[in-house]
């Protein structure tokens, strides 16, 4: 019988009725305890006193005194007036437990007597001691944790308690009672320590009875952040946290009995009292995505693995394309919405079929450098197999005997991941010379689409070269300019970085690297000129095999005309700050990435690798650690000391201070210009950037104007003065 609905509706005379049923059915006193617990929480517990009363007389006349003093006590603890139930509390608790051995010790201790001054304090000591069995867990909330007692000694009025985490004490009854909480025998924190590969059955294979478990201990709704902080106490924290909550939350969305708000982080959950349609849970939820691309993602997380039934991977996927349709969504979320509906449903939706023929249909722009709208629209699509899919669509708009006429012209614009499935198809149709085409033209404009060139570099330069190639070394320079690009992009970026890492062996690798082959009889001088780009940044391999190229023309390759220490190569930086670069890079290679290594066989050892996000999330960390020490590195090896330099007086070079009049304002400033790991303080600057390389050796009295960032300053050098590093 449940008794909490009525409580929940206010229906006190259908509670009334429900409990005098209950009391006369002599059932089990826990939908009592229950209602009680539910009353408490909306301060109606004056109301329910009466009852509780009479089902104690029952119980007590039924010969089930321990369990009439139960309700009385919880009643009490719970907001009841002593006042009223003081008297048969201490009356039910003497038939109980008046016989026995541990009644005079347990109510002293505790002051449990008919007229205590704190009969709820003494009836929750009373209740404790009562509790301190052998064989219970008890949890200690203010360090020890977890325990199991081991012995009760009444006639010491001690417990010996042994933690999980290995020690063992024993306690005075007085203090034990005070500083212990013994835990319900349901109560899943017992697990952790009285059987841990039940507890760790439980979370694999029942993630929606913990849930429940925690959503009864809080009124019967918790917020995500309440959720992993009683997951804590069971042990279940970080990467082991997130998986447990990725199941328990899919499961909790297609159970009539939960119902689930707000986004994954921030989620509210609720233990439903009644059974509700999960395929209008769904809908729900998803409406209230805070936008196209997070709805996305939880239809992703839903339909993964395969077994949602069939009802709500229809309601999903109907919500999906209702929200999709709706014009202020972001239009990148909303074709990654349709393709994936595409995929689902085995055919294109009809708004994606319009859009694109709509697209297909405006005029070229004027300028051929631009994309035309279509080309623009699949530039838009979001991740690589995302852009894979619109070879299918160009098919689909074109016909398959068509698309591929359409697609070469405008191979230059074409998304990442379509670059591969045209330069492919276009050689499977021997339509080489359209290939050299988009090549010659991309070599020219190096940084238009850097991913579609290199593609075209790897088919077009490992086949046999002819006429219609520019010569060797200009395309040798175009790559190399490609490849300093390349260089300089965003480590993070993963289109950047497989971009420059297919480029760097294409360049490098094989039985006659691309690179060896480009500079086949280049000049001593063509080769210097080369060196320049080189010197600019490259990936390492590019750069030592370049090295190894020049040298092997002549040894005077680098002997060129003699060059300011600073154009000499390195990075020119103070000690100080190296030290500071070399930590960075110690504390990446003994700290961050043996860490990030524990992290993924944790994450690992979670299972399920197709849906564990945070192994997937490690791996990418490991990428870019690797990727960063692997950059420092680099870096560090080709440091220069400035304290070593040979820093020309009465010239502006790194290591020197200046004092510049702004000529426009009438403003001076002094600045001390080092190394880029040297700009800490705001009167330093880099000799990298824009303002220093306008001052590098000028001397004195001069003046100029130096194109900033935010525009022009003319300038005059007042004083120069070499700095004591």
């Amino acid at each position: 019988m449940n008794l909490v609905p009525l409580i929940r509706r206010q229906d006190w005379s259908g509670l009334e009725e429900a409990w005098t049923e209950l009391i006369l059915d002599t059932a089990d006193l826990a939908p009592a305890i229950e209602a009680l617990t539910v009353a408490s929480l909306r301060k109606e517990i004056p109301r329910c006193l009466a009852l509780v009363r009479e089902h104690a007389e029952m119980l007590v006349g039924s010969g089930r005194a321990e369990e009439a003093a139960e309700l009385l006590g919880t009643a009490m603890v719970l907001g009841g007036s002593p006042g009223e139930l003081a008297r048969p509390l201490f009356t039910a608790a003497r038939v109980a437990w008046g016989e026995t051995e541990s009644w005079e010790p347990f109510t002293r201790i505790a002051d449990l007597r008919e007229n205590a001054p704190d009969m709820r304090r003494a009836w929750k000591a009373f209740r404790r001691l009562s509790d301190l069995e052998p064989g219970r867990v008890v949890h200690h909330a203010k360090g020890w944790g977890l325990g199991v007692i081991e012995t009760l000694d009444l006639p010491a009025e001690a417990v010996h308690v042994r933690f999980a985490s290995g020690r063992q004490d024993r306690f005075p009854l007085a203090t034990a009672v005070d500083i212990f909480d013994v835990l319900p025998a349901d109560d899943l924190r017992a697990l952790v320590i009285r059987d841990p590969a039940e507890l760790a059955r439980r979370l694999e294979k029942e993630p929606l009875e913990v849930l429940r478990w925690i959503l009864r201990r809080s009124d019967g709704k918790a917020t995500q952040p309440a959720i992993k902080l009683a997951m804590g106490m069971l042990g279940v924290e970080g990467g082991a946290f997130t998986a447990w909550w990725r199941r328990a939350r899919k499961a909790a969305e297609t159970s009539e009995w939960f119902e689930i708000s707000g986004p994954a982080t921030r989620s509210l959950v609720r233990l439903l009292e009644t059974a509700a349609d999960p395929a209008e849970g769904i809908r729900r939820q998803l409406l209230l995505s805070p936008d196209l691309g997070q709805a996305l993602a939880r239809t992703k997380a839903l339909l993964a693995g395969g077994a949602l039934p069939a009802e709500l991977r229809d309601a999903a996927l109907a919500t999906l394309a209702e929200l999709a349709q709706v014009e202020v969504a972001a239009r990148p979320d909303r074709l990654a919405a349709w393709l994936f509906l595409r995929e689902q449903h085995g055919e294109t939706p009809p708004v994606l079929a319009e859009t694109l023929r709509a697209a297909a249909a405006e005029p070229p722009p004027a300028d051929p450098s631009q994309p035309p709208a279509l080309w623009v629209l699949f530039q838009d699509v979001p991740g690589i197999r995302e852009q894979e899919r619109c070879l299918e669509l160009l098919a689909e708009l074109y016909g398959a005997d068509r698309w591929l006429d359409q697609a070469a012209p405008y191979l230059s614009h074409a998304a990442p991941g379509m670059a591969r499935g045209i330069i492919d198809a276009l050689a499977a149709a021997g339509r080489r010379p359209e290939l050299i085409e988009n090549y010659t033209a991309l070599l020219a404009r190096q940084t238009r689409n850097p991913t579609v060139l290199v593609r075209l570099a790897e088919w077009v330069e490992t086949g046999e070269w002819d006429d219609r190639l520019p010569p060797p070394l200009p395309r040798a320079q175009c790559l190399l300019q490609l490849a300093v690009h390349l260089q300089r992009g965003s480590v993070a970026n993963p289109i950047v970085a497989r971009a420059r890492a297919r480029l760097s062996a294409l360049f490098t690798e094989g039985d006659r690297p691309l690179l060896r082959r480009l500079l086949a009889g280049a000049t001593v001088d063509d080769l210097r000129g080369l060196s320049t780009l080189v010197d600019a940044g490259v990936d390492a391999p590019i750069d030592r095999l370049f090295t190894k190229i020049a040298v092997e023309v002549s040894p005077n390759v680098f002997r060129g005309e003699e060059k300011p220490f600073w154009q000499t190569g390195g990075i020119w930086t103070t000690r100080a700050a190296l030290r500071r670069r070399e930590e960075e890079l110690r504390t990446l290679r003994d700290v961050k990435i043996p860490a990030n290594a524990e992290a993924i066989g944790r994450a690992a050892s979670y299972g399920d690798l197709s849906e564990n996000a945070e192994w997937t999330a490690a791996l990418e960390e490991q990428r870019n650690l690797t990727a960063r020490a692997m950059e420092i590195e680099v870096e560090v090896r080709s440091a220069q000391i400035l304290e070593n330099a040979a820093i020309p007086p009465n010239v502006v070079a790194p290591g020197t201070a200046v004092r510049l009049r702004d000529l426009a304002r009438g403003t001076e400033r002094r600045l001390r210009i080092l190394g880029p790991w040297d700009a800490t303080e705001d009167d330093v600057i880099s000799y990298r950037s824009p303002l220093a390389q306008g001052l590098l050796g000028r001397r004195a009295g001069e003046r100029m104007t130096i194109e900033l960032p935010d525009g022009a300053a003319e300038l005059e050098i007042v004083e120069i003065e070499v700095l004591h590093l």
